[in-house]
């Protein structure tokens, strides 16, 4: 018996270490190097000596990976999961580290970087990008080279460049829930030669919109509560998404080149549907009837005000490359420069307490902006090699938040006791940013 066991261990031991090199070839795509970033240079994925899981284009392409929720169940000890109440925040957690609140006041765990730039907060953090060419998830902290906001990891969403030929490509899918999707991207040849002139320029522009139906239908009060509002939400949980990125690339001389990139993302979504799981009866009799179970979500759910969550974010990266070659002493030299600004307008309104009833309403607010300058020198010889930089970061939120309680029994807080218009869903109009 005791021999038995030994062959059958070392068969399931033999059997898991043949998986591993399945999963690591589809990963790598055969014998196909994969190159990554994760140390602020280009290095092979199996030279890199930290915990990192890479995705180049053809495996994003294969698993259908938009964005970093896509990524859930791909990566060992990392959970990729919209922010309480939201579509588009982005709660990431590596090996347990993890903020939830998605107010801008919090400040990440986990950072987020697209082409180097680190995106400041939480909220916007679920965003497409239009044209990935590679995802890198670091795992475990990365303070040394990411700074302070890499608590748990780092997660790198690197785009593709221009390819300077021309070409383009049209994708369009389908599914259930009303679901439909159409993606398109065009690549310019290039103009001029490097070395002459202003140098050899390049292009691609790449447009995406993916909408969906919700997954809760919003129906009338199937109670009868004299306190309920007539109005009720259409849907919860869905999809209207836009996004497009713009590239160029400028190859001025053979040692230096200059990108610049413009993305955008625009969400006019429908939160996820709040579940009414319990209820004081000495406290909010009037609410018992709504109360559902915990272990099951609602398909079917009645609300008092038009839900919704709208998030537009706009990027603009310039990236500033030199090749000094061999200096002596400092080895092979390069130069970089990452000059990024972003903003975002954040809102949504949310009938929090899962009831046609008017018991307890929020609506958020946001406009932020975040400016940041990098400066790398990245060098390397026979025995070392060195990264030497500086970082600058900026960032502004106005936030305006109104909450109420048990505003008008038997009808809809008005909605201009949150400073919006009813008419054109326009949020918080009224105030001066």
């Amino acid at each position: 018996m005791q021999i038995r066991k030994k062959r059958i261990s070392r068969a399931i031991s033999l059997a898991v270490l043949m998986a591993a090199g399945v999963q690591a070839e589809a990963q790598t795509g055969g014998l196909e190097e994969i190159v990554v970033t994760a140390q602020k240079r280009e290095q092979s994925l199996q030279q890199a000596p930290i915990a990192i899981s890479a995705f180049g284009r053809e495996a994003l392409a294969q698993q259908r990976i938009t964005d970093v929720q896509d990524l859930n169940g791909l990566v060992p000890n990392v959970q990729f999961a919209p922010s309480p109440s939201s579509t588009t925040g982005a709660t990431v957690a590596i090996r347990g580290a993890v903020t939830t609140n998605p107010a801008p006041t919090w400040e990440p765990t986990v950072g987020m970087y697209v082409d180097g730039v680190f995106i400041g907060k939480v909220l916007g953090g679920i965003f497409d990008v239009a044209d990935l060419e590679r995802i890198e998830v670091l795992r475990g902290p990365q303070g040394s080279l990411y700074g302070k906001n890499t608590v748990g990891g780092a997660v790198n969403l690197v785009t593709r460049n221009p390819s300077g030929e021309l070409m383009g490509e049209v994708k369009a899918g389908v599914g259930n829930e009303g679901y439909w999707q159409m993606r398109g991207s065009l690549d310019t040849p290039a103009i001029g030669t490097v070395g002459e002139g202003l140098g050899q320029l390049s292009a691609n522009i790449t447009l995406q919109h993916e909408e969906r139906d919700g997954f809760t239908r919003g129906v009338a009060d199937p109670v009868g509560s004299p306190l309920a509002a007539p109005d009720v939400a259409d849907e919860w949980d869905g999809l209207d998404s836009d996004a497009g990125r713009v590239a160029l690339l400028l190859n001025v001389t053979e040692a230096f080149e200059a990108r610049y990139a413009y993305d955008f993302s625009d969400k006019k979504n429908t939160p996820q549907a709040a579940h009414l799981t319990h209820a004081e009866a000495g406290v909010v009799p009037f609410l018992l009837p709504y109360v559902v179970s915990e272990d099951e979500r609602s398909d079917k759910l009645s609300s008092d005000i038009d839900v919704y969550e709208e998030a537009d974010i706009d990027g603009h990266a310039l990236h500033l490359g030199y090749d000094l070659g061999e200096q002596g002493f400092l080895g092979d030299v390069q130069l970089k420069s990452i000059t990024a600004y972003r903003e975002m307008t954040w809102d949504d309104l949310l009938d929090i307490d899962g009831s046609p009833i008017d018991a307890f309403h929020s609506g958020r607010g946001i406009d932020y902006e975040q400016t940041s300058q990098e400066l790398q020198i990245l060098g390397s010889t026979d025995r070392v090699n060195y990264v030497l930089g500086y970082y600058y970061f900026d960032e502004t939120a106005d936030v305006l938040n109104p909450i109420t309680f048990f505003g008008v029994f038997g009808a809809t807080t008005s909605p201009n006791a949150y400073g919006l218009d009813s008419e054109s869903n326009a949020v918080f109009e009224q105030f001066d940013w």
